[in-house]
Parts: C-alpha cells; structure tokens; sequence
C-alpha cells in the first residue's frame, strides 16, 4: 500500500526513482522494491522519502506522511501545479514535440553525436535530454540560415 502511494507522488511530482532515492539517502534497489511491494519499508526509510518528496514538491511533511501511511490524500497536489515544478529533462518523443520536428529527426541526431543525450534521471532504457542540450541543439542546427 505504501509503495503504490510513493510511486503515485513520485510520478505525480514528476521525479524519478533514481533521483528520489539520491535526495533521500537510500539506494535506486529500495525505491524499486517498495514501489513493488516486494519490500516493505522501514519507518526510518519511509521517512526518508517523505522528506525528500516534500522538499521536491514544496508540501508539508506531516501531509506527505499521510498520504503514504493512511488512506488520506494531499490537499496540495489537487491539481498539482506541474508546470511550477522544473522539469530539466525530456524524453526523444518530448524533445520532438517541443521543437517540432518528426522523432526520427531526434533520434539521427542523438546517433550522430549533434545531441548529446543523459542516461538519467529517465525511466529505465529512455534516452533524455537536457533542456540546455536541446535549447543548443535548436540554437544551431533548427535556427540556422536558409543558405546553409
């Protein structure tokens, strides 16, 4: 039950498990696991991440805990205010749609070496791209002149 909440927040506030377990102090494995239920997670490890999801999203700690210990919901996150939130990394399909150009487009560029993608903070086996890295990328290669 704890873990389907934690990975609620977590998407919700739009962290990923890596990252979130950074900022808590605990290992990538434990976030997975309890997420899963294949582990239950101690009062101190649940803590933990209640800290961390609470300095990420700006909420109250006690409100934090609730929602993860009872049944109870986050008056904070109804709605969530995704866009205050900063979002430093996009997906190859995010990346296309924001600067679009067709996916392939992305990818070619991500091959060749023009973009230079991160291997996180994404989901497992995504490619993702700094904000700064496409905003170079748009800068020099989407802006350039016609004669070119």
């Amino acid at each position: 039950m704890v873990g389907e909440r934690l990975r609620q927040l977590r998407e919700r506030l739009g962290i990923g498990r890596e990252e979130l377990a950074r900022l808590a102090g605990v290992s990538g494995p434990t976030v997975w696991r309890l997420e899963k239920g294949e582990r239950g997670g101690s009062v101190e490890v649940v803590a933990r991440l209640a800290k961390a999801l609470a300095q990420v999203g700006n909420l109250e700690l006690r409100e934090v805990l609730a929602f993860l210990l009872t049944s109870s919901s986050v008056p904070s996150l109804d709605p969530i205010p995704t866009r205050s939130l900063p979002v430093r990394y996009l997906t190859v399909r995010e990346a296309a749609k924001v600067l679009g150009v067709p996916i392939w487009e992305i990818r070619e560029a991500v091959r060749k070496g023009v973009i230079r993608p991160r291997p996180r903070p994404g989901p497992r086996g995504a490619t993702v791209i700094s904000l700064e890295e496409l905003e170079r990328y748009a800068r020099e290669h989407l802006e350039a002149p016609a004669g070119r």
